[in-house]
């Protein structure tokens, strides 16, 4: 989301932003349910479009979910809530600071080391699965605890006859280990575009 200006009024800050008229994707998911790949492919294509924007100013979000995820009405996706960004070099000097929602944190985002803009990629797969799913990954017993030691789950063992691809991509998202985890929001976008949408 555009944000226009900012103003102060004693102690307090402000910030006058765009007015996106429609609904959060958690608000769609709660209508609708699980999405169809068509339309989740869009979504998720338009949001690695504006990470991959803010990933290259250095800026990370660290809290994306579907409840900071607007669809407007003209269908376009905006990323809102950026309460939670931070520069990276910020975020290279108060490494110990754990900020976010569980069950779309990454390993690293859980233990406060080593935090960089593919926590966002991380949260992308888990929102990404849960568009698909109706579920995010984890969701049981202890969420953090998963996150850090469980092996996700495929999408296709909620919802039979997902592409192998599809599966795959989404993995690579949620893989523990940032070095194997996929590597810019670009190249998830370029994975949508070779997924056999039907």
């Amino acid at each position: 989301m555009s944000v226009y200006d900012q103003t102060q009024q004693g102690d307090e800050t402000y910030m006058i932003m765009e007015l996106v008229e429609g609904r959060t994707l958690e608000r769609v998911l709660a209508e609708s349910g699980r999405l169809t790949l068509r339309s989740v492919a869009r979504l998720i294509d338009q949001l690695c479009a504006g990470l991959a924007y803010a990933h290259a100013r250095k800026v990370i979000h660290r809290d994306i979910k579907p409840a900071n995820i607007f669809l407007g009405d003209d269908g376009v996706v905006k990323l809102g809530d950026f309460g939670l960004a931070r520069v990276m070099r910020e975020i290279a000097i108060r490494k110990t600071e754990i900020r976010g929602t569980p069950l779309y944190m990454a390993p690293e985002q859980i233990t406060g080391t080593n935090v960089n803009h593919r926590v966002d990629l991380y949260a992308v797969g888990c929102t990404f699965f849960e568009l698909l799913t109706g579920r995010p990954p984890f969701v049981d017993g202890d969420v953090m605890y998963h996150h850090l030691h469980t092996p996700p789950p495929a999408p296709s063992s909620f919802r039979p006859g997902l592409p192998a691809e599809l599966d795959a991509l989404i993995l690579a998202c949620l893989a523990k280990d940032v070095a194997e985890r996929v590597a810019t929001a670009d190249v998830i976008r370029e994975g949508l575009r070779r997924l056999p949408l039907g």
